[in-house]
């Protein structure tokens, strides 16, 4: 699932209750139910990032495209100038 936090972290994990970024000890929402399997090759806990490097993951050429693609699919206005999903 896709969670974030009230600093602006975005966690993709299984579970959360508490922010997944280091050092983080905020609440999280649920954004989203897409579950990203390959960031648990990287990370089985799961993967923790500021919102505003979510467009990293996209410009990554090492990123696998059925990744980017669930990204997009969790964030579809990542692409637009001043994204903001909150």
């Amino acid at each position: 699932m896709i969670y974030r936090c009230g600093d602006g972290h975005i966690s993709f994990a299984k579970e959360l209750v508490r922010c997944g970024m280091k050092g983080c000890e905020n609440s999280v929402d649920i954004i989203s139910e897409i579950d990203i399997e390959w960031f648990y090759k990287i990370s089985p806990a799961g993967l923790a990032i500021n919102k505003n490097d979510l467009d990293k993951i996209l410009k990554d050429k090492n990123m696998p495209k059925d990744v980017k693609g669930l990204v997009r699919e969790a964030f579809p206005r990542l692409k637009q100038k001043g994204f903001r999903f909150w």
